[in-house]
C-alpha cells in the first residue's frame, strides 16, 4: 500500500514539475520576444492574449476577461471580433461591415461604430474567451500567494533532489553490504 502511495505522490510531483516547466517556458519565451526581439503583440504559435478593460462588448466580453487572438487568422468577416490597434492600447471589437481594406467596428454595447479600421492595424481574430478570470488575476498579483507559490516549487525541487539523493545511496549501501 505504500509503495502505491510513494508511485501516485512521484506521479503527481512529475506532472506538477512538467507543467510548471511548460509554463516557465511559455514566460521566457513571450519575454525574449517582447523586450529582446521587440515584437509589439509577442505571441506563441500565433497566439497572443490581451485582457478586457472596459465593458464595451458586454455582455460578450467583461471587465477582465482574457481574449485569445489568433494574429495568424486574417480571413475576416461580419460577426468576427477582432482586436485593433488604436494608438497606445488594443480595442477588442466586433466586425459590423467590411469595405475594401477597411473594417467597421463597433462594441456590442457601444451605440455608434468605431471609426474605419485599416486591416494592418487589426492585431487579429479572437478565438477564445477566458471568463470569470478575476479572482485569478488578483490571486495571481498578489505578492503574497507569489511568495508561497515560488516556495512551494522550491520545496517540491528539493523533495524531488533529496529523493533521488536517497535512491543513489540505497543503491550504494546494497553494493557495499553484497561484497
Amino acid at each position: 500500500m505504500e509503495n502505491k502511495f510513494k508511485f501516485f505522490i512521484k506521479i503527481i510531483e512529475n506532472i506538477i514539475i512538467v507543467f510548471l516547466g511548460l509554463i516557465l517556458i511559455l514566460l521566457i519565451t513571450l519575454a525574449v520576444k517582447k523586450y529582446i526581439l521587440k515584437e509589439k503583440f509577442p505571441s506563441f504559435w500565433g497566439q497572443t492574449i490581451f485582457v478586457v478593460k472596459t465593458e464595451s462588448m458586454y455582455p460578450t466580453l467583461l471587465t477582465d476577461d482574457i481574449v485569445i487572438v489568433d494574429k495568424n487568422d486574417r480571413d475576416f468577416k461580419v460577426g468576427d471580433i477582432v482586436s485593433y490597434e488604436e494608438n497606445d492600447y488594443v480595442v477588442t471589437h466586433r466586425i459590423i461591415a467590411i469595405e475594401d481594406e477597411k473594417l467597421i467596428l463597433q462594441g456590442d454595447a457601444n451605440n455608434s461604430a468605431d471609426p474605419a479600421v485599416e486591416k494592418a492595424r487589426v492585431v487579429g481574430k479572437v478565438t477564445k474567451i477566458l471568463r470569470n478570470l478575476k479572482i485569478w488575476k488578483m490571486i495571481i498579483l498578489d505578492t503574497k500567494v507569489d511568495i508561497c507559490l515560488a516556495l512551494t516549487l522550491c520545496l517540491l525541487i528539493v523533495i524531488k533532489i533529496l529523493n533521488r539523493f536517497e535512491e543513489k545511496m540505497n543503491g550504494k549501501e546494497e553494493k557495499i553490504f553484497k561484497n
